[in-house]
């Protein structure tokens, strides 16, 4: 894992690790998909794109930007989810970004507690399919371990 500290107050950086989300290409098809670990094309399956959190501690950051972008303007939606299957929930704020623009656009999900065994994966949203190519999502995705900041 990465890590990245930032200077948050006068006691020193808080270190986040980054969640193994580097790289999606959104999927074509109109709907919800999931990003895969490490990168690729999202998924039809929420399977094998989940993160297994080995630590108390909290969610970070969440930043997208497209490099590089695509030719239209349809908005996709980043979503954190919490845990699979019938218990998966959505957390925090979503990032929306257009298929276009560069960003980056961030959600700050420094609220969301995290506990050994959660499982964290990304759904990955567009209303409509794309009319030209979609875009390469570059993915920064970080949690503070406890006692990191």
């Amino acid at each position: 894992m990465s890590k990245f500290a930032t200077r948050r107050s006068p006691s020193g950086p808080a270190v986040g690790l980054q969640l193994p989300y580097y790289n999606a290409t959104p999927n074509s098809a109109a709907g919800t998909h999931y990003a895969q670990l490490i990168s690729g094309t999202a998924g039809g399956s929420e399977d094998g794109t989940e993160y297994r959190i080995p630590a108390f501690g909290r969610l970070d950051t969440l930043q997208v930007s497209n490099q590089p972008t695509g030719p239209d303007a349809v908005n996709v939606t980043y979503r954190v989810r919490k845990n699979t299957g019938s218990g998966a929930i959505d957390v925090g704020p979503p990032v929306i970004i257009g298929n276009n623009a560069q960003g980056p656009v961030r959600a700050n999900l420094t609220s969301i507690d995290v506990r050994p065994g959660d499982l964290i994966s990304l759904s990955v949203s567009s209303p409509a399919g794309f009319g030209g190519a979609p875009p390469m999502a570059r993915i920064l995705f970080t949690w503070v371990p406890a006692g990191s900041a």
